[in-house]
């Protein structure tokens, strides 16, 4: 579990609704046909704009945002420095007893890739597609949360707008312009609090959690390659840790001998 996500959203809601508490009666900002405006319009231009397959997917790419995925970059690095260890002593074939022991797929079949002696340049090809087709299966699971942040506000706006006509219809009684204007402004809040409190802080998570995921894979594919060129493991460890914070150099772990 990712608590920091989790924390984020309870901190959200929790301090939007103390808000709305502490400024008045919270009925004032409550409107059953302004929740089915904005909910139901935006649900429909979702599945609208989305194939079934994404549709499927979209409680799995909501779990990867509370998820606690295990991406350590200095781990995946003191990974690779042991590996580059070994094949610099030993030579590359040494690494085929070690495959087993990699829990990265990505990993793994690089390395089995270069033990194999298959061409650096092809290894990166290779590599580099796999990257490729993460980010666009990334991309459209974040294209439903994308889509609900900019539909929900035009829902908004346009029961705001549905509400001031009816008020503007029924102008001979004076004494309801307020309230009336008061609900029609009710869906352009429903409006902003689904895209600023839901669709962009989810879409934004799963963007950053894709720029992780793919940075450890170029992390990667760099040790690769060096492993398979016999490059010289300190030097590899200063430049894989330059992908990282420099705040994280103090943890570096494996040094040639």
């Amino acid at each position: 579990m990712d608590f920091s996500s989790l924390l984020g959203f309870l901190l959200a809601v929790g301090f939007t609704i103390y808000g709305i508490l502490a400024s008045g009666n919270m009925l004032n900002f409550w409107d059953l046909p302004s929740v089915y405006i904005v909910l139901g319009g935006t649900i429909g231009t979702i599945i609208l704009s989305n194939s079934k397959e994404d549709l499927k997917n979209v409680f799995k790419t909501l779990k990867i945002v509370f998820s606690k995925k295990d991406m350590d970059p200095v781990r995946v690095i003191n990974q690779i420095l042991e590996l580059s260890y070994i094949a610099r002593k030993e030579g590359l074939l040494a690494l085929e007893p070690k495959v087993d022991e990699i829990d990265d797929p990505f990993l793994r079949k690089g390395i089995l890739l270069a033990i194999d002696g298959v061409d650096s340049k092809v290894i990166r090809e290779v590599l580099e597609q796999e990257i490729s087709s993460m980010e666009e299966r990334h991309k459209f699971g974040r294209r439903i949360y994308d889509v609900g942040s900019v539909m929900s506000p035009a829902f908004g706006m346009l029961g705001t707008l549905i509400g001031l006509i009816n008020m503007l219809k029924n102008m001979e009684d004076t004494s309801q312009i307020g309230p009336q204007m008061s609900v029609a402004l009710v869906t352009t809040f429903y409006g902003s609090l689904l895209s600023n409190l839901i669709f962009i802080p989810i879409s934004n998570k799963l963007n950053a959690k894709t720029s992780e995921e793919v940075l450890i894979k170029e992390i990667m594919i760099d040790g690769i390659i060096s492993i398979q060129s016999g490059e010289n493991t300190r030097f590899l460890e200063q430049r894989l840790y330059s992908y990282v914070n420099s705040s994280l150099s103090s943890q570096k772990g494996v040094d040639e001998r």
